[in-house]
């Protein structure tokens, strides 16, 4: 019986390795991420207007 909670208790202690690799890859994974994306944020920003497909009205008046 001991042997079997030995057993057990190992095979626990593996599972929770392959845990531990796999959170720490989705943790980085998910700061390359956000890092894309706040890359993505600042250009879009940078190039304001110049690449959209919607045209920019400088001046808007209502009932014109």
């Amino acid at each position: 019986m001991l042997q079997e909670s030995f057993i057990r208790i190992k095979s626990i202690e593996y599972d929770l390795q392959k845990t531990k690799k796999a959170l720490l890859a989705t943790a980085s994974k998910q700061v390359e991420l956000a890092d894309s994306l706040e890359s993505l944020k600042v250009t879009s920003l940078t190039r304001q207007g110049t690449s959209s497909c919607w045209p920019r009205i400088k001046s808007y008046t209502p009932g014109r």
